[in-house]
C-alpha cells in the first residue's frame, strides 16, 4: 500500500481591529407590522462597533485547533424588543455596551476510502455582553456541523451535510436550538454538464423560537419565526462557450462593502 499522505504542524497568531456598520435595514426608518400592536422598525441612532480580536489556530495533519477572543464595544445587536408607552411592542435593532466572546472549535476533515470523505466542525462559545441599562447577559452554546460525500458508480455523487446548534443569546433575545439537514445527488456527463437533485431541510426543522425580557418594562415575549418549509431543487447545469479559455480574473471593488450591508 502506498504510504499515507502528512500534512505538516501549522501554527498561526492573528490580531485585527475593525469597525462594524449597522446594515441598511437596521437603520432604515420603515415599519414592518406584524400585527397592529407588533412591528420591526429602523433605529436611525445606531452606530457602528469597534472590535479587538485575536486568534490562534493550530493545524495536526487534517485537524484543525482555533481559540479566537473577539471584544466588541457598542455591538449591534437585532430583533431587540421594546414596549412603547402606548403598550405596541416594537422589534429593532440596538447598540449594547460591550460583547465579549470567546469560542474555541476544532475541525476535523477524513477520508475514509477513495469514495467516501468528510468533514465535521465543533463550535463552543461563550459570550459575555453589558446593555446601556447596566443589564449583564451571558450565554454559552453549542455548535457541531459536518457533511458526507459519497462517489457512487457512473459519476454520481451523494452528499449529506447538516448543523446543530444550542440555545444562544444576542442582547437580551435567546434563540432557541436550531438544526438543519440536508440531502443533494449529483450526475456528472461526459460533455461536463450536471443534473442536481436537492432535499433541504428533510425534518421540517423551519422555524427559529425567540425569548426575550423586555428593555424597560417587566414583559416577556415568545416569538416563532417560520422559513421555508420541506424543499425540492431539480438543477441542471451546463457551461456554454469555450471550456478552455482561462478563468476570469477576480477583483474586488467598492461596491461590494455596501453589497454586504443589504441583508
Amino acid at each position: 500500500m502506498p504510504p499515507k499522505k502528512r500534512y505538516p504542524n501549522e501554527s498561526k497568531t492573528s490580531y485585527g481591529k475593525r469597525i462594524t456598520r449597522p446594515s441598511y435595514n437596521d437603520l432604515a426608518p420603515f415599519v414592518i407590522f406584524l400585527d397592529p400592536n407588533t412591528f420591526f422598525f429602523g433605529n436611525t441612532k445606531l452606530q457602528p462597533s469597534i472590535g479587538d480580536n485575536l486568534k490562534l489556530n493550530y493545524s495536526i495533519d487534517k485537524t484543525l485547533f482555533s481559540i479566537d477572543y473577539n471584544v466588541e464595544s457598542d455591538a449591534i445587536a437585532r430583533y431587540q424588543p421594546i414596549v412603547l408607552e402606548s403598550g405596541q411592542q416594537v422589534f429593532t435593532s440596538i447598540n449594547l455596551d460591550y460583547r465579549n466572546t470567546f469560542s474555541f472549535l476544532i475541525s476535523q476533515r477524513y477520508k475514509m476510502n477513495k469514495w467516501w470523505d468528510g468533514s465535521i466542525n465543533l463550535l463552543g462559545v461563550n459570550r459575555n455582553m453589558k446593555t446601556k441599562e447596566d443589564k449583564e447577559i451571558k450565554s454559552n452554546y453549542v455548535r457541531i456541523n459536518g457533511s458526507q460525500s459519497f462517489k457512487l458508480p457512473k459519476e454520481i455523487t451523494f452528499e449529506i451535510s447538516g448543523i446543530f446548534q444550542t440555545p444562544s443569546k444576542n442582547g437580551v433575545a435567546e434563540l432557541g436550538n436550531y438544526g438543519n439537514m440536508t440531502l443533494g445527488l449529483q450526475r456528472k456527463f461526459s460533455d461536463n454538464s450536471k443534473l442536481g437533485l436537492t432535499l433541504d431541510n428533510i425534518f421540517g426543522f423551519d422555524y427559529n423560537v425567540y425569548t426575550a425580557d423586555d428593555l424597560n418594562a417587566n414583559y416577556f415575549t415568545n416569538t416563532n419565526y417560520s422559513y421555508e418549509p420541506r424543499i425540492f431543487k431539480l438543477t441542471y447545469t451546463y457551461n456554454f462557450g469555450n471550456n478552455k479559455m482561462k478563468n476570469t480574473r477576480n477583483r474586488s471593488t467598492g461596491s461590494e462593502d455596501i453589497k454586504s450591508r443589504l441583508n
